[in-house]
């Protein structure tokens, strides 16, 4: 079957995510096409080493048929083999169903606990003392005996990067939000009987980097001998956008294989993950981003459903044929921004969970009537004549003006049917809701804009400068401007 997942920075002490996600996909060796290269390397910065930062791995599949094999089979002790006939029902139906539901996650420490302070990391996290010296121009080290910390981890050195290879996946049989993944009350389903590879390298910015600031504000960073072996040919990448203040970055890539060869990674596709901390600290931005992260977190209805949610930005409610803002960030980077995003599907349970991230570029003029619009969706997961078609269960709108913070998180109520002006508090009353008109949908927020002052006084403050320069509010002044 094909896999994909994400992978970000995460402190599981605060249980918080510190960057937005990097996705991946896997293809089984039969799909694969020889013309199409599924290398893609995420960095992510790092300011101060601590024990507590992880990357947070989360991987997801198709969403199970009824009646077809189930994922029971990559978790049994003895290997499990198909028939030809159920290898067949399940290459047809990843193919047919495009909504997917998480499968198995993972944990990994960046920096153990070490006395030595600093930099360090100890050997039995992926930041080896090999990838952690100082200088990016290590030598070419003896490959490290494979170490393995509690037989979960083994890595091996290969040059500047160390390749780690995971074994302890936590599989997973129903949906959840990152937030629960640490409660001790989870229920510990049996691990993934697999390994997942990757290869994580670390990168110095050493040099001035102000000399190579382009007009965009990206840095394209040319690395000094810590290129990468890939089929044993010594490449050199550059690194674009990688942002002017950070000293070090980690990169991690998918080690994706092809008839047994690592895919070459020379085409330089990169993906410069955001670092959510950015926006904590007291230091001018160098470049401009203006975008919004939305998790839908949980549903609760009264009946079981397969939902999934769609998330997508609208100009205004007047018209409910008009077609959304093609504002959503796909996962795969080299397509253009999309009109929507589905999560996962939350599979036969009254109360949905979800850990999807949709990023949404948002318009630099903000109107009232800009709003987020959310369609609850049921999904039968058996293969008739055709594929699945899912079913409408209801709406929930969120208007973007009145809840633009940091981060915040909102509850709201889920209509049955969308009719138009469906925004405006006149209507309401009419309005046919679900669960007695309960805020039964929840989800997060949080705002990374260079453009958008996240002070409300400094907001106001703008606000009545542009009526005031504008003339488009009456001459006695407000008190913002006294």
């Amino acid at each position: 079957e094909p896999f994909s997942g994400t992978i970000c920075l995460y402190n599981r002490d605060r249980r918080e995510k510190l960057s937005e996600d990097f996705y991946f996909h896997i293809l089984p060796t039969e799909m694969q096409d020889a013309h199409i290269s599924l290398d893609r390397r995420g960095v992510f910065s790092l300011d101060t080493p601590s024990p507590s930062i992880c990357l947070l791995i989360q991987l997801e599949k198709a969403a199970t048929e009824e009646g077809g094999v189930t994922p029971s089979i990559y978790s049994r002790k003895e290997p499990v083999h198909l028939t030809e006939k159920e290898k067949q029902k399940l290459q047809v139906w990843s193919r047919v169903m495009p909504y997917r539901e998480p499968f198995a996650w993972a944990m990994i420490p960046l920096f153990e606990n070490n006395h030595a302070g600093g930099d360090a990391a100890s050997p039995s996290s992926p930041l080896a003392p090999s990838m952690s010296g100082s200088s990016s121009q290590d030598s070419i080290v003896e490959p490290i005996s494979k170490l393995a910390s509690d037989g979960k981890l083994n890595h091996y050195s290969s040059g500047s990067s160390v390749i780690v290879e995971i074994s302890n996946l936590n599989k997973v049989k129903e949906s959840y939000m990152e937030d629960s993944l640490q409660d001790p009350k989870r229920k510990v389903h049996k691990p993934v009987k697999g390994v997942l590879r990757l290869e994580v390298e670390k990168l110095h910015n050493d040099r001035n980097e102000a000399d190579t600031i382009s007009e965009g504000g990206s840095i394209t960073n040319e690395l000094h001998d810590a290129g990468e072996l890939n089929n044993g040919r010594h490449s050199r990448n550059s690194i674009d956008g990688i942002h002017s203040s950070l000293n070090s970055s980690a990169i991690v890539k998918k080690d994706t294989h092809q008839n047994g060869q690592s895919s070459n990674g020379e085409n330089g596709n990169n993906f410069q993950a955001f670092d959510f901390r950015m926006m904590a600290r007291s230091e001018p931005f160098s470049q401009l981003f203006h975008c919004l992260y939305v998790y839908p977190l949980t549903v609760s209805l009264s009946r079981k459903r397969n939902l999934f949610v769609r998330v997508e930005l609208r100009k205004d409610d007047s018209d409910i044929r008009k077609l959304p803002v093609e504002a959503v960030h796909p996962r795969d980077q080299n397509s253009t921004l999309q009109k929507c995003a589905h999560t996962q599907i939350s599979v036969g349970t009254r109360m949905s969970c979800y850990h999807d991230e949709v990023k949404i570029s948002l318009p630099a003029l903000l109107t009232p009537q800009h709003h987020l619009l959310f369609t609850f969706l049921h999904v039968d997961l058996q293969m008739k004549l055709e594929a699945p078609k899912p079913v409408i269960v209801g709406y929930a709108a969120l208007p973007l003006s009145t809840h633009i913070q940091l981060l915040s998180d909102v509850s709201l109520p889920i209509l049955r049917e969308l009719v138009p002006h469906y925004l405006q508090e006149s209507g309401k009353e009419k309005m046919d809701y679900l669960e007695d008109g309960k805020t039964v949908f929840r989800l997060r927020l949080r705002l990374c804009s260079s453009l958008f002052p996240v002070n409300e006084r400094i907001r106001d403050f703008f606000v009545e400068y542009d009526r005031h320069t504008l003339h488009t509010s009456p001459p006695w002044g407000s008190e913002l401007l006294e």
